[in-house]
């Protein structure tokens, strides 16, 4: 009897089983699966049960972008390095460059200045350095030697006037020199380009040829460029030479020289050439005098003369003045030019 009614109560279990597969069949299925499932482990009896493998390193937007960064950097200084290499007059400057070069020289300038006394006008400020000064001292050391033995040489040549020449010659070998023209140094617009030529630089580095007019405008230039650094610009005139030439007419050369005597200035340098020979008038208003130099001793031509007398009476006439009472411009020779012709012997060739 109770082993009937084991068996009565098993069929019972399983026939309320099948009647709940049939209702839900997941059930049914998750039982099966769990049924043949190993049982689960305790994760305190078996600590490593827990345990997973190594996770990879996490990769960030900085290492991914690591690697190209350090193909172009390196790129960048082979570069820099082959230019560098191919450098034969290499520069010591830090990150200010030039620039600040210049500044560390006009400070040093201003400091080896002596104190200003009291009531005294304070100085004019220090004149900047030039290119080829900063650009010596760009090449030397702290310890005094020079970056390398061609930076060394070219130095030498700088220093060295007629080998500052020789490297301009070389500068301008193929190519002509076009100058800027700064309206401001002769007092009008020039109507032709300027250009520096070779055989011009080569000619003025012998000291044999005849010096043409372009030098003698650059030079002209360069002292207007000077006169001003050192806050003389209301001080130095000058007058274009082109302008004043034998070859020129008298009222143009009258007008021009009238017009230069308009700006103002207290003193005028007037290059004029006389046949193949420079000579040089210096023009003060103030003192009303004309100073002439002349390596030869030759006194001024007169058309020369009468054209300047006449521009500065012109001169008074427009300024509102009287030229009635006023004194005729006392002309002196500079007669002592410390023995020229001895110096120079082509004075005789009229080549100065």
């Amino acid at each position: 009897m109770r082993h009937h009614h084991h068996e009565t109560s098993s069929l019972g279990h399983h026939q309320r089983y099948k009647a709940a597969a049939r209702h839900h069949p997941s059930r049914a299925h998750a039982s099966r699966r769990d049924h043949h499932l190993p049982p689960p482990s305790n994760p305190i009896a078996n600590p490593s049960a827990t345990s997973r493998p190594p996770l990879p390193p996490a990769i960030t937007i900085a290492t991914a972008l690591q690697s190209p960064l350090q193909a172009v950097a390196a790129e960048k200084r082979s570069k820099a390095q082959g230019i560098s290499a191919q450098n034969k007059n290499p520069h010591l400057l830090s990150r200010g460059g030039y620039r600040k070069l210049e500044e560390k020289i006009m400070k040093q300038k201003s400091d080896s200045r002596l104190p200003l006394s009291e009531g005294g006008d304070p100085p004019p400020p220090p004149s900047p350095p030039s290119r080829h000064d900063k650009w010596k001292l760009a090449c030397i050391r702290p310890s005094g030697s020079y970056t390398s033995e061609s930076a060394r040489e070219i130095s030498e040549r700088i220093d060295d006037p007629l080998g500052a020449l020789d490297e301009l010659a070389k500068i301008i070998s193929d190519v002509p020199m076009n100058v800027h023209w700064d309206s401001t140094t002769f007092g009008r617009e020039a109507q032709i380009p300027l250009y520096l030529h070779h055989q011009d630089v080569r000619e003025l580095a012998s000291g044999k040829e005849e010096i043409n007019i372009t030098l003698i405008q650059l030079w002209m230039m360069y002292m207007f460029d000077v006169s001003n650094k050192k806050g003389f610009n209301d001080v130095y005139g000058f007058i274009d030479p082109s302008m004043t030439h034998e070859r020129n007419k008298f009222d143009d050369i009258q007008t021009y020289i009238a017009t230069c005597f308009g700006m103002g200035k207290e003193i005028y340098f007037l290059p004029y050439i006389h046949g193949c020979h420079w000579q040089l008038l210096v023009i003060s208003i103030p003192e009303n005098t004309v100073v002439w130099f002349c390596s030869l001793q030759k006194s001024p031509p007169s058309p020369l003369r009468h054209v300047v007398d006449c521009s500065l009476a012109t001169h008074m006439m427009l300024s509102g003045r009287s030229t009635a009472t006023a004194k005729k411009l006392a002309w002196v020779a500079l007669k002592d030019c410390s023995n020229s012709r001895e110096v120079n012997s082509t004075c005789e060739e009229n080549t100065c």
